[in-house]
Order: C-alpha cells, then structure tokens, then sequence
C-alpha cells in the first residue's frame, strides 16, 4: 500500500463505527439534493422522488443516492427541544416532569395542522354522503329527459369533493408520519443523551435500554398517526348521527347504539392490551437481557460447554412471552372480526330495525347511511380504538422512559462534596495559589473522603440503605511532577478508588475536591480502564480519539507503549478495523491501545488502572520506564509536547514498579492501610497489615535492576508512516464482515416457509380458501340488501321473512368464519415466530467464534428483538390485514363487474396503472427498508459500546463527541425513514388518482346506464358506494401489501439466521470414557492454525509431546500465539492440518460438547453472567453447597461471598459488573476447581490478581491439581518458573520446549536462548532468583 493511498484511506475514516457500515456512514456528498430545495409543487405532489424511484427499478441504490434530510429532521435538533422543556421541567421541584409536555412544546403546531386537515376530510366526507342521497333520488324516478343536467353536476360535486377529500388526507397523514418519525428519533437521541450522563450504577443493564429504544419507542410512532382520532371519532359519530337520523329515522339510534357497544367492547380490548403488553415487556427485557449477556461472554460459554443452559434460560422468558403473546393473540383474533363484521353486522340491524318500524326501504337512504357508517365505522371501530389502545400502551412506555431519564447522573455533587465551608475555602485557596508552571499543583484532595456506589437500578427507588461504602476516610493530596502507585489485595477497592477520582462515585462524608482549570484552560484528565476499552474503528481512530492528529507525537507513543511490533504487523498498519470491544485483538494489544489513548490525549492528570498486567515482563518494563517515567512525568518533552508535568495515579499488581513511585496508596477492605513513600510503607509492615508485610517480602527477595531495558534496535527505526505499507499477509484476525442486504423481492419460498413453519402447505391453502369464503359473505350482504332495496313496498312485505333470513343468516356467518379465519391465521404466525427463534438461538449459538468476530453484538441484538418483535406482533397484524384488503378489492371488482360490465373495459388500464405504480415504489421502499435495518443495527451496537466505556467518555470529556456521533447514525437511519415516508405518500398521491378516475368512470357509466338501460337505483348505490371505498383502499391495501413485504424482511432476517454454518458436530460416533482424560497426556502433531481471512499461520508446524500430571507454562512476546494455541486445544479454530491427542484419542474426531466439557479453562479475560453467584458456579446444578464452598474457600472468596446478604443466591450483575475484575477471576478459577479435570488451562489468569493472591492461588492449584495436567500462560515468569516444562512460542512457532533448569543452562548469545534471554531481560537480580528457584525445582 502506498503513502498517497494510505493517506487517502486515513481520510475516509471518518465514523468510528462498525466496518461493516463504514460504506454507509462514511462522510457523504449525496447525490440528491434534499426535499427542502425543490419547488413546492413538486414536494407537494412528493414529483421530486421520481428519479429515485427510476433509479430504484433498474438498480441497487447507494446511500448517497436517496435526499439527504431536512435540517428540521436532524437528530440533535429534535431531542434539543425535548431535553431543554425536560430540564426545565426538572429544575421546578413542584412536581414530576412530563415528557408529554415536552412533546406538546415541540410538536404542538404541527400535530395541530394536521388534525385540521383530517377534521376538514371528515367534514367533506359527511357532504359526500348528502350528495349520495340526491344522487340516488334521481336514480329512482323514471328518467324524463330534463335531468341531465342536474345529474353531471351531481356527478361532479361527487368527485370534487372526493378530490379535496384525498389532497387533505394525504396531507394531514404526511405530517403525521413525520412527526411520528420525530418522535420516535427525538426519544432515542434523548435516552443516548441521558446515557451519557448517567450515574455508573445505573447502566447495568444493557439490554433493557435496547429494548426501550426499539420496542417502547416504536409505539409513539403508531401512536401519532392516529392520535387525532381521539377528537375527530366524537365529532364525526356526533354530525353522522344527526345526518343518518335525518333518513332512517328512530332507527338511527340503532345504529348508534350498536357502535356505542362496540366501544366498550373496543375498551374492553385494550384495557387487555395494555394488561397483555405491561406484562410482555417484563419477559421481553428478561430474554433481550439474557441474550446480551450471553453474546458478550459467548467465548466463555463455548468453552464451558454452557450453551445449554442458557438457551433453557433464554427459552424459558420466550415461553412466558409466548404465552401472552398467544392471549394478545386470541385478543386481536376477535377484535380483527368485529371490524371486519361490523360494517355489516351494524347495517345489517339497524335497517331491519327501520324495516320493522316503516315497513320499506329505499336506495337513497340506504346507501347514504351506509357512506355514514363506513366513515363512522372506520374512525370509531378502527382509528379510535387504536388511539386508545397505543395510548394505553405508550403511556407504560412514557412512564419506563421518565424513569430511566429521571435515574441518577454522575453530577457536579458527585465530584465536589464538602463537609465545611472553611474547608472548601481552604482547599479552594491552596488549589488557586499553586502556580502551573514553577510550583507543584494539587489537582485532587481528598480528606477523610468515604465513597459509596448507589445500588438502584432502572424501576426502583434509591433509598439510603440503597447504597454501599466501599472506600473509607481517603486522606491523599494528588499534585502534578508525582507518580502514585495504588496497590492492595484483590477486591480491596482500587478500582474503585479510580472511580472516585473520576467523579463515578458518590462521596458520602468528608471532602473531595479536584481542581477544574490550569489558567485560562481546564484540568485534562486521561483513563485507562482495567478491562481495555476499544470501540470499532481503526487502530489510529481509538488512539487519536477526537485530538488532533500530529504524526511526530503519534510516533512517539506508540513506541512508548511498545506497538511498533504490532503496528508493523497489522493488515493496515495503524489503520487496520478493529471490530467492537477488540474482538480482533489480544488482551495485551487491547490494553496498549487504551494506554496510548491516554497518553496521545496529552492530559495532566492519568489514572492508569493496571495497564501492566496484560503484558509481559520485557513490554511491561518498556512501558514502565519510556512511557509513564519518561513520557508522562517529564515537565516538557521534546517538540512541547507536554504543557506541564503530569500527575500519574498507577494502579498495579506489580510490585516492582510501585517501589519506584513517589507515593504509594495501600488499600485494603476498602480502607488506607498505608500511605507515603515505599519506604515509609514498608516501615508499616510490624503492624497487623498482611499486604505491606508481603510487599517487604517482595523488596527481600526481587530488586528491580537500575539499568534500562534491552531495546530492539531493528524495531525500533520502524517509524509509524512506514508500517502503513505493511502487507496484507500480516497479523490480523478476521475483519467483520458487511451485513448482508440482498436485492431483488422477498421471494415467494420465504412467505411459504413463514407460513409453513407453524403448519403446513395444505392447512395453508386451506386457511386462505376459508378467509375467501369469510368475504364471500361480506359481498353476499351487501348484494342482498341492494336486491331488497330494488323491490317496492308490497314485494318487501311479501319476502320480508325471506330477506330477513338470508340477511341475518350471512351476518352470523360472517362474524364466525372472520373469528375461527383471523385467529387461525394468528395462531399460525405465532407458531411459526416461536419456532423460527428457536432455530435462529440454536443456530447462532452453534456458531463458531469467527461469527461472533464478524457480526457486532448491535447486529446480533438487533436480529433477536426489533426482527423478532416484527415477526411476533406486527408482521401477523399486517399480514391479515392486507389479505382482507385484497379479498374486499376482490369483491368490489367483480361486483362492479357484474352490475356493469362494460367497466371491464378500463379494468385492463386499471390494473396495468396499479401494478406500474406499484412496481416502482416496492422496488425502492424494499431497498429503503433494508437500509433502514442495516443503519439501525450501529445505533443498538452503539449503546452497549457507551456503556463499557462510558467512564472513558466521560473522563476524556468527549460525550459531546460520542453524542455527535451517535446524532450521525441517527440521521443516516433517519434519511432512510424519511425518505420512505416521502415515497409511500408518493404512491398514495397516485393510488387515489387512478381509484378517482375509477369513481369517475363509475358515476357517469351508472348516469348513462340509468338513461339508456334505466340501472336500479339499489346496484346503482351499491357500486357506487364500494368504489367510493376504492379510494384510499386502493393505495391502503398496496401500501400494505408492501409494508407485509418489507416486514417479511425481518422474517427473511431470522430466517438468515438459522441456518448459518456450524460448529463441529457437539457429540460424534466416537465417545470417550466417562471419566476421560485419565491422565492428561497431551500430544501434538505437525499442528497448524489460520484465523478464517488471512494467510498467515497463527500456529505453525507445531509438535510437541506433553506427559501425564506435569505443569506446562506457555510464555512468549504478544502476538506469539499463546491464546491460540488455547484456542486450537478447544477447536475453537479448526486446524489447518494436523492434529492432537488426548489420552490417545484424535480430539478432531470428537465432539465438541464431549472434548470442552472434559477440559477445565480459567480465561483470560474473566466473566461473569447475569444471575446469582451459584448459577455463575454451577449452571447445571450438578455439584452440592459443600462442593461450592470448597472450592470458593480455595480461591479466598468464601468470606467474601459468606459476608454477602444472600450468599451463594446474591445477584450478579450483567457482565458481573458488581464484582471487580480479580474477583470475577477468582469465580473464574473456582469454576475449575468444581470441575476437578485432568487437564486444567489458565490463559494469563492471574494477570488481574496481586502477588499475594497469585501465589494462594498458584499453590491451591498445585494441590486442588496436584495429580493433572495444567497449561498456564503467563506474563509473569516467577508464576511458571518452578512448573515442569517451558514452551515457548513466537510468532506462531514452537522455539523452545524444556524444563526450566534446561532452557536457563543455554547461553544467552545462542540464537536458540529464548527463555533465557527473557528471563535476563528481568534485570539482574530478578534474573538470579528465577535460575535459583528453577535449579532448586530441577
């Protein structure tokens, strides 16, 4: 690669998100100009779409090829509005705030001139109904040649008024649809924002702010698009009513009242829903929650072998919500039927109602009542109820998102908290008169300072016994030019003594302060957090971070933290993708990157949470000297660099580099067990403190050497700008991957496979012949009441008992095949949902890890709610409802076809204008809806991401950032809404032109019909009522028909998923002993390993031969392949070729269930899941409380986890958030412990734990393993020294193999010297000690 092409790709990385959308969201010039710059005719008759809608048709569109949006739809704006009334709201105590009245502020004036436009359609509708009347009349006198003339106008009035009635429909629901748009992007930027801010204890659950972004916030998009039904229904019912009793007399009242008993029955439904819907989103955080916390520590479960519990966890809420979701079900199955039953049911009684009390009716006021009653039916029965229904549930949702906002933030109080104003003053007065440049500067003081988490989470209430202190009386004064070291036992609380520093933490009693400016500047500070974290992006990206980029300075930090190496070796250098949270990265990577982070920020305070343990010794004590000694603590480096010398807060295991710093912090149980110099700490250890007696122990026996670190000369005149041409056959793992966006239709086997999922072929066709048969019956009804209103007043008499009969017979006909028909079809689209999950969670989770690389966990979530809430409740509902409407336009063609048939003849430009229209627009809304999906996953994939790192954020002060960034994913989706609004209306626009011009074709036939062939007035109204329903049905049913498609996306989504390539089979023909292995021995055979991508072997030729019992340690530079290796044992990877044994048994041909089960791993990266600390033990419940508490005896957590309220039954958090990071190691180890194997492996495990900690550990190991065979990476060679055997690898090949004594015999000017040289690298006496204590083991 060369320079000008690598500059050109630096410049092209503009988001920091997932490579798989970087095509999308990189910075664009688009094409297509935006809405607001064309002419206002062509954006009201939507004629600006046209190009892209030819586009759409021909070809595959491009983001860049769709309107860019209106600065009025922009993200940042919109949630302005909200967040300024909510924080004004907030700031009057009186009472709660309302995010309603937010909305009304915001969205007031648009919501009103669209229900004047709506208000007026209703009105003009009513009219269209008098006009019937008048029409009709002249239909049933005899034609006497002078009417002419007052028929056309008729005819006229007829269509004017339905051409105004479809421009202020189309404009009232175009506003809106996008307000609803408005809504919904305002409430998620709003909730992103308040994430930003929130108090730490309050973001532990990941997956229920997903769910409250996708699902809750879905409801006030529907909400909006018929919220103005809840005034216009009483109005259009109340003007409906006089006008249909002003023709049907007394019988009026029938009618009316069987809609007013439909409305409690319509409340009844809801009030269900709402019920149904508050107990649905219970299960449906439970199992969004579940599978969040299962796809972050997938590794884990595959190598425990633990997906089986946790899909029965996972299914167990599926089948809660299942449950409910088929009484939602059986719900919608009746309230589906009384809609489409009531037009007929309500007409149907009422005229035999007007019937028994007249005797007669006629056309006219049969036809006119029925205009009335279809608008009434429509605005009461549909749109109002539905307003009632969302309103109940969006209000469930209002009330879970006013929580959330109204959880605590990480606030001004937080970090300034004093127990006396003479105290603040104090302080405040030493902080100002300390000079920045000639003086040391106190940037922290903390005085008898005691902090506390608050334990409240989402949905509860903070009380005082609600939180936990967990540091006690902090005395420490923190000033510029020194190098604190903070040190202590595992669980001790020096984690969270940096969160305190950070202003996470609440201060409970005593004072801490921390300066807010140099000068006329404010106080930097950088943080690098114990668990390394990385976002998707380049490897530059996560470095620079939003600080100018300078290459001399980028240089230098890189080589002070000991990445040139890597950088070299990257696919593209310093501008490789790393997907989320550094899956293409090893630990020791991961952790240099979030250190040079800091270090590139420039900043005068860092807090460094044990950025050493990740690394081994030669790269640790590089790191050490060229970066925290020289980098961070020099006044001013080279080039002005740094403004001042830096304050630096080291929290390490390590205790030879705490004895070089200026101070040192002792903790332990969450108190100062000792503070001052090392010297002056270590004149502590005769009192009772256990650690500052071991860290004498320490200073006994290990002197960290005075000379500097061997450096590798070759290595390091590599300069940055060079490794921008490294090959493309360097290190890296698989990249993620584009998200697949197929082209071309859903096809037909994915409609057949949702339906025949939950039943069959057969039943199928079966079920649609039965909903043909349910609207056979709707026309059937109306055709016998036109029949009945033809024949005169003596006929009526005669077959009034005829007409009764079949009248009614239809009726209860109708409403029973339109019950058993809706909830048949529900209940086959359950089944089908519930068992397309299924496979989907089988599938996924028997993935290999190369999916999980590839596919972000935004995307994975993304799959397993919003598709997943698609298929269950909203493609089912669309569904059904665009077969009815089909079936009705069905009807109405071929009765109009029957009564006139000449109309035959525009029905071949009918359906060629339909199908024309319609093919233009699915082509382009299905691309839209793609799209849509596709930049939608980065804004779930980026929630969970802040999460992690939202300490980071905030302690580099970029939330501005990451909310500008998260303002960009929101817009590129919303360009996608919008756009779709713009062109459903588009088709709208057309759709009712061409059903005008039906009705048009429609009046003046009837007119010449009733001149030349004398049409009955009964047919005459019955067409001419149905093709008046043509118009919005007509584009409502092919908008619908396309929204089914675009919902089937989803559908076709899950379905993707099912069948995705697997993992070897988990149990195969060979099985091995129940007790196997019984030895461990552990033999490799020309062993070679490549990451799925890349031609480089990650494991090359290997062979090697371990014997029964003995301890392995595996050492080697970063990068070397030690966790591969692991990964090989596992067949996480598959090998290229070759193989290994177990107990003589070929582990390739076994299954992986039989080989992982088998096999103990402590991780490197120590996880826990959401549950209870048993269930993190034992999820299969296979071992007894004495087992358990043995084995946490073993690893000291016993006292811990005994002095927890519940014990072994106390809740751990998602991600085991409430434990720290060598605590959840501790569990880690335990775990294998219970197991009790034959062949333990520890990947780095005791990176995370103390010295003192390490060595309890490593002889429980010793004992609880005395007799198995046990694999240790380590960083730390005093930790392997005495074990058995050395292998050490680089970069992928086995270099050396032998016992300790052996490798340390060689001389260190041999070629072949590994270990020796990095034993030497230690520094001298360091050095001695090893080759005592492995000659004394020899």
């Amino acid at each position: 690669m060369n320079k000008k092409k690598s500059d050109k790709a630096i410049q092209e990385i503009d988001l920091k998100k997932e490579e798989d959308e970087s095509q999308f969201f990189k910075k664009q010039k688009y094409k297509a100009k935006k809405r607001e710059d064309f002419t206002k005719a062509s954006q009201f008759s939507f004629q600006y779409l046209n190009d892209l809608l030819k586009n759409g048709l021909k070809t595959k569109l491009d983001i860049d090829s769709f309107p860019e949006i209106d600065s009025f739809n922009m993200s940042n704006k919109l949630s302005g509005g909200i967040m300024k009334s909510w924080i004004k709201q907030k700031s009057d105590n009186k009472r709660k705030p309302s995010l309603l009245k937010a909305f009304l502020k915001v969205f007031g004036s648009d919501f009103y001139k669209a229900s004047v436009c709506l208000l007026l359609e209703t009105l003009l509708r009513i009219g269209q109904a008098l006009i019937i009347t008048l029409f009709l009349n002249f239909f049933s006198h005899p034609y006497n040649g002078s009417e002419t003339t007052y028929a056309i106008g008729l005819g006229m009035a007829l269509i004017i008024t339905q051409v105004v009635i479809v421009t202020v429909h189309n404009v009232g629901f175009y506003i809106l649809s996008k307000l609803g748009m408005q809504v919904r992007v305002s409430i998620i930027a709003t909730i992103y924002e308040k994430l930003l801010s929130l108090n730490v204890s309050n973001t532990s659950s990941t997956g229920l702010i997903v769910n409250l972004m996708s699902n809750d916030v879905q409801r006030f998009e529907e909400l909006c698009q018929v919220l103005c039904y809840l005034f216009i229904g009483p109005i259009e019912l109340l003007l409906s009513v006089y006008f249909i009793y002003a023709q049907i007399s007394y019988a009026a009242f029938v009618a009316v009242g069987l809609l007013f008993l439909l409305l409690p029955i319509q409340s009844f439904f809801s009030r269900i829903f709402t019920k149904l819907r508050g107990i649905l989103v219970k299960f449906q955080d439970e199992r969004v929650s579940s599978l969040s916390d299962m796809f972050s520590g997938i590794m884990i479960v595959k190598l425990y072998t633990w997906e089986l519990p946790f899909c029965k966890q996972i299914q167990a809420s599926r089948e809660d919500e299942v449950r409910y979701l088929k009484k939602s079900a059986f719900a919608k199955s009746l309230n589906e039927a009384i809609f489409h039953s009531s037009s007929t049911l309500i007409a149907s009684i009422t005229f035999l109602s007007f019937f028994f009390l007249n005797g007669s009716l006629s056309p006219a006021q049969v036809f006119s009542t029925l205009t009335l009653l279809s608008n009434i039916r429509l605005s009461m029965t549909r749109f109002f109820p539905r307003c009632i229904q969302l309103g109940s549930e969006c209000l469930i949702s209002l009330r879970r998102i006013e929580d959330f906002l109204l959880l605590d933030d990480q606030t001004e109080k937080t970090v300034l908290i004093s127990e006396s104003t003479s105290t603040e003053k104090k302080i405040v007065q030493d902080l100002d008169e300390a000079s920045d440049s000639n003086t040391e500067s106190t940037f922290c003081n903390l005085k008898n300072a005691s902090f506390n988490w608050k334990l409240n989470s989402f949905g509860k209430t903070v009380d005082e016994e609600d939180t936990i202190e967990i540091l006690h009386n902090i005395n420490i004064n923190i000033k510029s030019g020194n190098l604190y070291g903070v040190c202590g036992p595992v669980g001790c609380g020096k984690s969270s003594f940096a969160a305190a520093l950070l202003g996470e933490m609440e201060c409970k009693s005593g004072s801490f302060f921390r300066r807010k400016s140099i000068g006329n500047r404010k106080l930097k500070i950088a943080y690098s957090s114990q668990s390394a974290w990385i976002f998707s992006g380049s490897i530059r990206d996560n470095i620079c971070y939003g600080s100018e980029f300078n290459q001399k300075w980028f240089d230098e930090v890189i080589k002070a933290c000991a990445m040139e190496k890597d950088v070299y070796h990257f696919p593209d250098g310093v501008n490789t993708i790393v997907g989320g949270r550094g899956v293409t990265l090893s630990g020791g990577q991961r952790a240099r990157i979030a250190l040079a982070r800091s270090v590139y920020s420039d900043a005068d305070l860092y807090v460094l949470d044990d950025p050493l343990s990740a690394v081994d010794t030669k790269v640790g004590r590089h790191i050490f000297e060229s970066c925290i000694q020289k980098l961070l603590m020099n006044v001013k480096y080279e080039g002005n660099y740094r403004r001042s010398p830096a304050a630096v807060v080291l929290i390490t295991h390590q205790l030879q580099y705490i004895q070089l710093c200026d101070k040192v912090l002792v903790l332990n149980e969450g108190n100062v067990e000792a503070v001052g110099t090392f010297n002056q700490v270590i004149a502590t250890s005769d009192k009772e403190s256990s650690f500052t007696k071991k860290m004498k122990e320490f200073l006994d026996t290990e002197v960290e050497p005075e000379e500097p670190l061997l450096e590798d000369k070759s290595v390091d005149q590599i300069t940055i700008a060079s490794t921008l041409a490294a090959s493309d056959d360097a290190i890296g793992r698989s990249e993620l991957t584009i998200e697949d966006s197929s082209v071309g239709h859903v096809s037909l086997s994915t409609y057949l496979s949702f339906l025949t999922s939950g039943s069959s072929t057969i039943l199928a066709l079966l079920l649609l012949l039965y909903l043909v048969f349910g609207q056979f019956t709707v026309v059937f009804s109306s055709y016998w009441l036109s029949v009945w209103t033809n024949q005169n007043k003596v006929q009526q008499e005669q077959n009034y008992f005829y007409n009764v009969f079949i009248l009614s017979g239809m009726v209860v006909l109708c409403l029973f095949i339109n019950f058993t028909g809706a909830a048949a079809f529900f209940a086959v689209c359950l089944n089908s949902s519930k068992l397309m999950f299924d496979k989907m969670l089988s599938s996924v989770t028997r993935s290999p890890m190369d999916f999980f690389h590839q596919n972000p966990h935004g995307r994975l979530m993304n799959r397993f709610s919003k598709d997943i809430n698609i298929v269950d409740e909203i493609l089912p509902a669309c569904f059904f409802d665009t077969l009815q409407l089909f079936l009705v336009l069905l009807g109405i063609f071929v009765m109009t076809a029957v009564i006139i048939p000449a109309i035959l003849i525009i029905f071949p430009f009918l359906a060629g204008s339909l199908f024309y229209v319609r093919k233009y627009y699915i082509n382009t809304s299905r691309q839209l809806r793609r799209y849509e999906a596709i930049t939608r996953s980065p804004i779930y994939s980026e929630v969970p991401a802040t999460l992690e790192g939202l300490s980071t954020i905030r302690a580099f002060a970029t939330q501005k950032k990451s909310l500008f960034n998260f303002h960009k994913l929101l817009d590129y989706n919303t360009t996608m809404n919008f756009t779709f609004i713009c062109i459903t209306k588009w088709l709208s626009v057309r759709m009712d032109a061409v059903a005008t011009l039906f009705l048009v074709v429609v009046v003046f036939s009837s007119i010449l019909l009733k001149i030349y062939s004398n049409l009955s007035p009964g047919f005459c109204g019955l067409i001419l009522t149905y093709s008046m329903q043509l118009v919005g049905l007509i584009q409502f049913a092919v908008r619908q028909s396309t929204e089914v498609e675009n919902y089937m996306i989803s559908a076709e989504r899950v379905m993707e998923y099912t069948i995705l390539p697997s993992e070897a089979a988990e149990v195969t023909e060979l099985k091995p002993p129940e007790n196997w292995p019984t030895q461990g021995n552990i033999r490799v055979h020309d062993y070679n390993l490549k990451y799925k991508g890349s031609d480089r072997k990650i494991l090359d030729n290997i062979s090697v031969d371990i014997a029964p019992g003995e301890k392995i340690g595996i050492v080697g530079r970063t990068g070397a392949g030690k966790s591969s290796f692991l990964q090989g044992l596992f067949r996480i990877v598959e090998p290229e070729s070759g193989y290994i044994e177990i107990d003589d048994i070929n582990t390739s041909l076994l299954g992986l269930k039989d080989l992982r089960s088998k096999i103990s791993i402590i991780p490197q990266e120590p996880f826990c899941f959401k549950g209870t600390i048993r269930f993190n033990l034992d999820p299969f419940a296979v071992y007894s409380d004495e087992e358990i508490w043995k084995a946490l005896d073993s690893v000291e957590l016993k006292r811990a986890i005994e002095a927890l309220p519940n014990k072994m039954e106390s809740s751990v958090s998602e991600g085991g958030s409430n434990f720290s990071v060598g605590e959840r190691q501790l569990i880690c180890l335990a775990r294998a412990i219970l197991r009790n194997s034959r062949l333990i492996v520890m990947d780095e495990a005791t990176s995370s734990i103390d010295l003192h900690t390490d060595s309890l550990i490593q002889n429980a190991i010793r004992t609880e393993f005395k007799h198995s065979t046990v694999l240790t990476i380590a960083h730390r060679l005093n930790t392997v020294i005495d074990y058995d055997k050395i292998i050490v690898l680089d970069y992928g090949k086995l270099v050396e193999f032998g016992s300790p004594a052996e490798l340390l015999s060689k001389d260190s000017s041999s070629s072949d010297a590994w270990f020796k040289k990095m034993v030497e690298e230690m520094g001298e006496d360091a050095a001695n000690t090893l080759i005592k204590i492995a000659f004394e083991k020899s």
